[in-house]
């Protein structure tokens, strides 16, 4: 069978349009609209190339679900790159795996458990998708697999790869959730209804409080502690999660300390030889974790959200109680 190559053009409107642009406390202009997508699709191998990125499936993917796939990859790429200019956009091609049988998906370095992963080794997505999905992709009916925390969440860590060395592991995960929370609809992220209440781990909350880790700690936690707590401590997994995610949020949205952003302060010295250490001062600004612990928490709370350290937390001395 000779090879079909197809080539599909999806031009957003948006883009064709001036695009809405979201202008936070810091004056960052983030810009919400729709990535341009061309897309060679490569028949029999259903394997799918846009500008910065290839995707394969073991089943052929329908236009729409495949433009739908697309647009998160690019659109991804770009809000990443317009959210923190420090990190430096490269000329390669990022690629994902997605599988509806899961013996492939474990097959290819899959967890049982998990919906997907970034393998670093390989520098690659694989993503298992739900249970059924050939059945309901060959019949059309795709609007279940159209929600991708998941695949945006690890398209974040593939995206940050090349600087994961540079980067503390509360941030590494804290940007991930972040971006995964960030509302995507009709091919675009919505930086206009971005809330941290739309995140993935405070959907689950039945109540406006949550216990966080101590920032002090957060902030020199090394890879090893951080992985060590899957095995050991899945409550701590969970805390460290959802502590790195606000802390993110705080940054980009929310502290009030300075003008800027001092996240995006940050990694525009990742280039530069410096130390981790001295690129926290670029977060704490002069503040002690303590302080930064309590600007976050008083933060939240004017936003009618509890935060409470474990081991408790004096908000008029700052203090440990």
């Amino acid at each position: 069978m000779s090879r079909i190559i197809a080539v599909i053009f999806l031009l957003s409107c948006l883009n064709l349009l001036s695009a809405d642009e979201h202008k936070d406390h810091t004056g960052s202009r983030l810009s919400d609209r729709r990535q341009a997508v061309r897309i060679h699709a490569i028949a029999p191998a259903h394997l799918y190339l846009t500008e910065h990125f290839q995707f394969t499936s073991d089943v052929p993917l329908p236009n729409a679900l495949a433009q739908h796939y697309a647009q998160t990859f690019e659109g991804t790429y770009k809000t990443l790159s317009e959210l923190l200019p420090g990190i430096s956009e490269t000329k390669k091609s990022y690629r994902t795996d997605f599988y509806s049988d899961k013996k492939q998906f474990l097959e290819a370095g899959g967890i049982e458990g998990t919906a997907g992963l970034f393998l670093p080794s390989q520098n690659r997505i694989i993503i298992n998708l739900p249970s059924g999905s050939r059945r309901n992709i060959e019949s059309g009916h795709i609007n279940g697999l159209l929600e991708n925390p998941v695949l945006i969440h690890e398209l974040t860590h593939q995206l940050l790869h090349a600087e994961l060395g540079k980067l503390p592991p509360w941030l590494v995960e804290g940007l991930a959730v972040y971006m995964e929370s960030i509302p995507f609809q009709n091919g675009r992220f919505q930086m206009d209804r971005i809330d941290f209440k739309t995140s993935q781990p405070l959907r689950k909350q039945t109540e406006n409080f949550v216990h966080s880790v101590r920032l002090k700690t957060l902030l020199t936690m090394e890879a090893p502690q951080w992985n060590q707590d899957f095995d050991y401590n899945p409550h701590g997994v969970n805390r460290n999660y959802l502590t790195a995610y606000l802390l993110t949020y705080f940054l980009i949205h929310l502290d009030r300390s300075n003008s800027g952003n001092s996240l995006a302060d940050f990694l525009g010295t990742l280039s530069q030889n410096r130390t981790l250490t001295h690129r926290l001062d670029l977060i704490l600004r002069g503040r002690s974790p303590a302080e930064l612990e309590r600007a976050m928490i008083q933060a939240y709370q004017l936003a009618g959200f509890q935060i409470d350290p474990l081991g408790g937390f004096n908000l008029n001395t700052g203090k440990a109680i």
